[in-house]
């Protein structure tokens, strides 16, 4: 079986993959990293190699496709796929890799060592791979640091090279099946190639897992966590108090008992312990070089909290500066990960570094905080510590790895992903050793797992379609395996090798459609029945046809059934039969109808601040001992149809500047609520989303509304502040807003030009670099240029179209003395390059808006509700409003979210 691992690069020196097993082999082969060369004399690369058979460098070691120079920017493409970063040469290891013995020597080179139900009783350095007799090629796509555009051109020359399966552990997050690597691999599926990809490491948040695992085809790979127990010692304080720490490189622990020193910035804080460097080798601001050493560590067990740069550089730092130990406080109530060996520091390119003193993480965070053990060891400060092993067990084991991407898919909700496999601390090959391991987490390794079963079960069925392969992975998955269950992270649940390799029968659903070379259609079927995504005014009832093939020698009688997830909506599922019988060699189809009464879904006001619902489970046919599954999944959204009617004129003077507005809910089919603010902003349908790509930015129509900070916080420290409220109603819907951004530029002072922006965007992308699916309320202070956070999320629930920006007046330059403002907007897709620009600009009194706003009036179905509305003429002439918007969240996504009145009436 050939298995193409489009990645970094492959390290083909490594004792892994039958490599010389030095790190001067290493050394030399990257001398040569422009031309097979020795390598390719040697037999450590190509047709002749024990392993890595072949492969392409489409990159070139300085190219990555985030920077702006040309120079870097741009492909240097060579015969040579040699590893220079490490990741690919991991992902190599797990998924075929040959295993290392203790001596450091190729398991398998000897006579009588084979792969069966005694290979785990050799003592192994780096264990041997998912399927260890597969054939690798490296797919380069990756220089020696940053990004890539280049994965469509590997996934191509895996189809040219009929290549059996390829693995992808890479990715961007909100996938969608458009996406151009999704695209391709759906094609590459019907092309006859295995399509294996990372879900992605963004978290739960839902339509976050990522492309190209996001392809119809393609077989999405979440992470979960493996590991029973971890190393761990109990410091013994000198304080009198006990912490446990999780020993993160397992190293050997000193006697003790050792000083204790908490390593603190210039203010007296506990420093991150960085020393100075962050990511790529670049000054780290905020931290201090040298910081180790001028504080003299020597001898001690150095403490810092972990943030600002890799976790284990603080290790390496203690260890270099001479300190006996390092304890990393963490930023969660949590352990720290396992890290395994720590052999450099990956802040600095190519550094090589084995620390050999004891790395623990205790449980955070300073603070007043549920978790103590931070700050217990950061007063024993000057103190000692006792050291003595022990054992933790590990509270996330079989559960999902807290980094494992959310689905469904962003765009139609289809199910993704698909199945989960081990994906915290697994150990695999270290570039550039020659025979060492290195651990490693995230959904990159928990897919080249899955990357070797389909290997496996391939060789196991040399002639079933990749569709039935696909299926036998997806279909004998077990979901009881994964703590915490939930289908839209785990597809149909934890891999199992044994069944699928096993697997006779095998059950499809949904049809897609994708390209072949030439451009013709091709049909094929994947192993998941998605009902998408529909808004509902009644009870929802969708069909769909299940297939189940049975490739075995004798008929088979499979009873249907239904496992709902723990998450679904009350639902059912009726069955065109109750047992299908399938001849051998033969297939049978069942239709599978979904029904779901509207009155179960819920609405968009809700504790979860994404409001998502699911009806989803697993479909299970099952004879005796056998069970097939597969995934169902719809994301409702049950609607109102909220409409606000003023009872007579309203006029900005005179008598009727006071009027009272009736709220109805007609045919509505739950109970929601109807909330006003002032309209000030309004734009046409302008955006072709359909061709700039993404979706749910184009915006109809900005209003805002203030309230007494005080009162609607519960603070007393908001005295004499105002909370305004913007809210954005787009004219089309989002599957998530955390794809878009939003920006509202606000002129405090009056002199026509913006002064601050409050900013609605992805959390994570700001606080980490890293998206997580949470949209976060920002504000940028012009002068300075400096960004602050407001303390507020965006009430952005999922599949609408209008989000709600809270942000403190003060915040803004606003106080009873500086009341009025005005604002303008724009709008960008974070998934193409479309940008909204709002027309024209509104003005407003925070402490005393020019029409009354933030009436919020419940309306049960088919109820009535109202509201009073008053104009003051004297602030309208100064900051007049087009009239009254009324937000009603659970109306249809678009325009009727948000109903715009105008004032006075036409």
């Amino acid at each position: 079986m050939s298995v193409g691992i489009i990645d970094t690069g492959l390290d083909y020196t490594h004792a892994n993959f039958d490599g010389p097993g030095t790190a001067a082999a290493y050394d030399a082969a990257d001398a040569l990293d422009i031309t097979i060369g020795d390598a390719g004399d040697a037999g450590l690369f190509g047709p002749d190699a024990p392993k890595v058979k072949g492969g392409f460098d489409f990159s070139g070691d300085t190219y990555d496709a985030s920077s702006d120079d040309p120079a870097i920017n741009t492909p240097k493409p060579d015969p040579d796929p040699l590893d220079c970063q490490g990741h690919g040469s991991h992902v190599g290891g797990t998924t075929g890799g040959f295993g290392v013995l203790a001596d450091g020597t190729t398991y398998g080179d000897d006579e009588g060592e084979t792969y069966d139900e005694s290979t785990h009783l050799n003592e192994f350095k780096v264990g041997p791979g998912v399927a260890p007799n597969v054939d690798l090629y490296a797919l380069r796509v990756f220089g020696c640091d940053g990004s890539t555009d280049l994965t469509v051109n590997a996934i191509d020359w895996a189809v040219d090279n009929e290549l059996d399966v390829i693995n992808m552990s890479l990715g961007s997050p909100f996938g969608r099946a458009t996406d151009p690597s999704a695209v391709a691999s759906t094609n590459a599926a019907a092309a006859g190639v295995i399509v294996v990809a990372s879900a992605g490491n963004s978290g739960a948040n839902p339509y976050i897992t990522g492309a190209p695992g996001a392809g119809d085809g393609a077989i999405s790979v979440a992470a979960v966590d493996s590991s029973a127990t971890f190393p761990a010692a109990i410091l013994g304080l000198s304080t009198g108090a006990s912490v446990t720490a999780i020993n993160a490189n397992a190293a050997d622990l000193p006697a003790g008992p050792l000083p204790i020193h908490v390593l603190r910035n210039p203010d007296g804080t506990v420093s991150l312990g960085c020393n100075g460097i962050g990511a790529g080798g670049a000054p780290l601001p905020g931290s201090t070089p040298g910081e180790y050493a001028a504080q003299n560590v020597a001898g001690k067990i150095v403490v810092t909290v972990r943030g600002g740069c890799a976790r284990v550089a603080r290790a390496v730092h203690a260890q270099q500066a001479g300190a006996a130990g390092a304890i990393m406080i963490d930023t969660s109530p949590g352990f720290p990960p396992f890290e395994g060996e720590i052999t450099g520091n990956p802040d600095i390119p190519g550094h090589e570094y084995l620390v050999t003193i004891p790395f623990l993480g205790v449980r955070g965070v300073l603070g007043p905080n549920p978790t103590e053990d931070g700050d217990l060891v950061v007063a024993a400060d000057g103190g000692t510590t006792t050291l003595t092993a022990t054992t933790l067990t590990n509270p996330g084991f079989r559960g999902f790895a807290s980094f494992s991407s959310g689905g469904p898919r962003n765009g139609d909700s289809a199910a993704k992903p698909n199945i989960a496999a081990p994906g915290v601390s697994t150990l695999s090959t270290d570039v550039g050793t020659g025979t060492g391991g290195t651990r490693m987490s995230g959904t990159s390794m928990a897919s080249p797992h899955v990357a070797g079963v389909a290997a496996l079960v391939r060789e196991s069925h040399p002639d079933w379609s990749v569709e039935d392969v696909s299926a036998a992975i997806q279909n004998y998955a077990d979901p009881s395996a994964v703590a915490g269950y939930r289908l839209t992270r785990a597809g149909t649940g934890l891999v199992d090798t044994a069944e699928s390799v096993a697997a006779d029968v095998v059950a499809l659903g949904d049809g897609v459609t994708a390209e072949d070379a030439e451009g013709n259609p091709v049909g094929f079927m994947t192993a998941s029945l998605s009902y998408g995504f529909a808004e509902l005014g009644a009870n929802f009832s969708g069909t769909r046809t299940l297939t189940v093939r049975n490739h075995g020698d004798a008929d088979v009688t499979l009873n249907l059934g239904s496992e709902p997830s723990p998450q679904s909506r009350p639902a059912s599922l009726a069955f065109g039969a109750a047992a299908l019988t399938v001849p051998a060699g033969g297939e049978s189809a069942v239709e599978v109808t979904l029904n779901v009464p509207v009155a179960s879904v819920g609405g968009s006001f809700s504790t979860n601040q994404f409001a998502f619902r699911e009806a989803s489970g697993n479909v299970t046919l099952s004879s005796g001992e056998l069970v097939l599954r597969v995934p169902y999944l719809l994301v409702p959204r049950a609607l109102s149809n909220v409409e606000t009617a003023l009872d007579g004129p309203l006029t900005t003077s005179g008598a009727n500047r006071k009027q009272t507005a009736t709220v109805t809910n007609e045919g509505g089919t739950l109970t929601t609520a109807a909330d006003v603010y002032a309209w000030g902003l309004e734009d046409p349908d302008d955006m072709n989303e359909g061709a700039l790509g993404g979706g749910g930015y184009d915006v109809r129509a900005v209003g805002v509304q203030s309230f007494d900070a005080e009162e609607a916080l519960g603070d007393r420290a908001f005295r004499n502040d105002r909370l305004l409220v913007f809210a954005i109603n787009n004219w089309s819907r989002w599957s998530t807003a955390a794809v878009n951004e939003w920006d509202i530029n606000v002129d405090s002072n009056g002199d026509g030009s913006p002064d601050y922006i409050v900013v609605a965007i992805d959390s994570g992308a700001i606080r980490t670099g890293s998206f997580n699916g949470l949209l976060e309320v920002f504000f940028v202070d012009l002068a300075t240029g400096d960004l602050f956070a407001s303390g507020f999320l965006a009430s952005s629930p999922t599949d609408s179209s209008t989000l709600l920006l809270p942000v403190l007046a003060s915040d803004l330059g606003l106080s009873n003395s500086a009341r009025q403002f005005s604002y303008s907007a724009v709008s960008f897709s974070l998934e193409g390059p479309g940008v909204d620009v709002v027309t024209g600009s509104a003005g407003f009194n925070a402490f005393k808006p020019a029409i009354t706003t933030g009436q919020f009036v419940i309306v049960q179905p088919n109820g009535t509700g109202s509201f009073a509305v008053e104009v003051d003429n004297g602030e309208w002439k100064k900051t007049p409003a087009k009239g009254l918007m009324v937000v009603a969240l659970d109306n249809a996504a678009g325009a009727p979210e948000a109903q715009l009145i105008p004032v006075p009436a036409p």
